[in-house]
Order: structure tokens, then sequence, then C-alpha cells
């Protein structure tokens, strides 16, 4: 029979998540001879490879190797070894709920011209929040919920969301360029780089409520060290996506190290004197996004300056 799904989930250094990732795809309610499960250890030095030894040898994972870290480099690995129709990528600190897959396979028979689906996203913290993360959208950490029922969308998950393995292969994959490398390197933008060139080809999304994946939030990555260093990855890849059209020249990326200096200075004085404390953090987060942007403006000058 013909593999209908081949499910892909990249993993660095956390072998704890990624059992509960695989297992509950394992147990989603969706014939086991029509999916393929692809683990790809991402350069992890813990004890990944171990933990999925048992799983490897009854032959309910594919397990491989990406040496060179980088999640955008571990996804095409999963890409190219994939075997089925639709490839589904899962993060792996997330959890698959029993109907997942038979969400994305409805979707595709209902929308059968959508080159991808995104699936909802609910999370769930595990330790106490600070007073101050009460007042913060949960979209902060990853939610995505759009509607009660199946719709078009512009964008979808790339930690939940699955894909024609022909529209992936037309499109090269993911830009290596941007993506995490490592979970202290907040780096991203490969989904989104990957959504604008299928719409520059003309595709469409969908969001399916039903294809629910629980996203699991340690309380490591609830500080305000955590949440500084995804704001300041997040400046980052603002200022990469302009890189890559080459949207500013000289000049005009001097005007905007002058401008982001001069406003990440001004969110730091606004943390220091704030006295409410989720405005305080949100001020101190607004300037590492700026800081970010700043050190990816100086390091595109050097480039386009050599």
């Amino acid at each position: 029979m013909k593999i209908t799904f081949s499910i892909v989930i990249c993993t660095h250094n956390r072998s704890r998540d990624i059992i509960r990732a695989v297992d509950s795809v394992l147990q989603c309610d969706f014939p086991s001879e029509q999916r393929e499960i692809i683990v790809v250890n991402n350069a992890s030095i813990d004890n990944t490879r171990e933990v999925l030894s048992s799983y490897v040898d009854s032959k309910q994972v594919i397990y491989i190797e990406e040496a060179q870290l980088g999640l955008s480099k571990a996804r095409n690995s999963g890409i190219k070894q994939a075997q089925g129709k639709y490839i589904v990528f899962l993060d792996d600190d997330g959890e698959a709920s029993h109907q997942w897959l038979n969400a994305f396979s409805e979707v595709f028979k209902n929308f059968p011209d959508s080159a991808a689906c995104g699936g909802r996203i609910n999370v769930k913290y595990h330790g106490n929040k600070a007073e101050w993360i009460q007042g913060m959208s949960e979209r902060f950490f990853g939610s995505y919920h759009l509607s009660d029922k199946p719709r078009p969308c512009d964008w979808v998950p790339g930690g939940n969301s699955a894909w024609k393995r022909s529209v992936l292969n037309d499109l090269g994959g993911f830009n290596s360029y941007f993506g995490k490398k490592g979970y202290d390197n907040f780096i991203g933008g490969d989904e989104s780089q990957l959504l604008n060139l299928a719409r520059k080809e003309g595709h469409s999304f969908i969001y399916s409520p039903d294809a629910l994946m629980l996203h699991h939030i340690p309380a490591s990555r609830m500080t305000a060290e955590a949440l500084s260093k995804r704001w300041y990855g997040q400046g980052v890849t603002d200022i990469r996506y302009i890189e890559v059209r080459q949207e500013w020249n000289k000049l005009e990326l001097q005007e905007q190290i002058v401008k982001f200096a001069r406003e990440a200075q001004f969110a730091w004085q606004e943390s220091e004197n704030h006295d409410d404390d989720c405005q305080r953090h949100l001020s101190l987060f607004r300037h590492h996004h700026l800081s970010g942007k700043l050190k990816a403006c100086r390091d595109y000058l050097k480039k386009i300056s050599q």
C-alpha cells in the first residue's frame, strides 16, 4: 500500500520530548501502513539515539542523522527521505491529537488544490508562569487558532503543518540561511520564506482546527532571558528577509542602523522606568528585537561593502 503521510520530526537534544512526540503519532487514529515516521536527529549530543533504538528496531520509526546543525537542514533531510504523498512536520516538543492525521487527510480531500494545511496549536505550560507573563498573548508562545471550521489562510505553522511532497520538492525545500540552529539561536523565518515562494507560484493554504497539536512549554522558556533571546533572533530574521530581497542599499542601511540604535536605547530606558511589570518586560523585549535588527544590519552592510 502506498504511503499517504510521511511525518518528519526533527530533534536536537530533547530525548525526553522526542519520545512523547513519536508516541503521540503512533497513537493517532490512522492506518499505520499508510504512514511513516521519520525522526531526524540534528547534531544531538544527548541520548536521543539510544532512547529511539527500540522504535527503530521494531520498524516504528525511520531514524536518520543530520550532522550540520540547523532546523532547515534537518527538515530538508527529512524531505529527501520521505516517501509519502504528503509530508507532515511535527515539532519535537509537540504532541499530536488522536484525530491529527485524519484531519489533514480530510482537508486534502476537500481542498485538493491546496499546497499545505496548518493545524491548530494549543499551549501547555509546565511550571508556574510569572505574573508579568499573564498579560501576554498565548500566540507569544506558539498558540495558533483561526476558526472552528477549515478555511483558507495566509500562513501555516512550521511545527504543525502538512505539505504536498511534490510542492516541497518543486520549491527546493527550506532555505538554510533561515531557521533555528540549536535552542539558543532563535533565528527563524524558514517557514515564511517557503510560504512566500509557494504564494509566488500561485499555491494556496488551508487551516484545520481539527489537526490539533499540543505545544509543551517548559519553565525554562518562560524566563525573561529566554524570551529576550527569542526576540533578538526575530530581529535578525526580519533583516535577513530584507537582505534576501536586496531592498536596501548602503545609504539606507546606514540610516537604519542609526534609527535602530536610537530606538533600542529608548526601549531600554522605557524598560527601566515602567512601573507595570508586564509593560516593563515588553519594552525589554522590544529593546532586544531592535538590537537583533541592529546587529543584522551591520552584518548586511559589511557584506555589501566588501
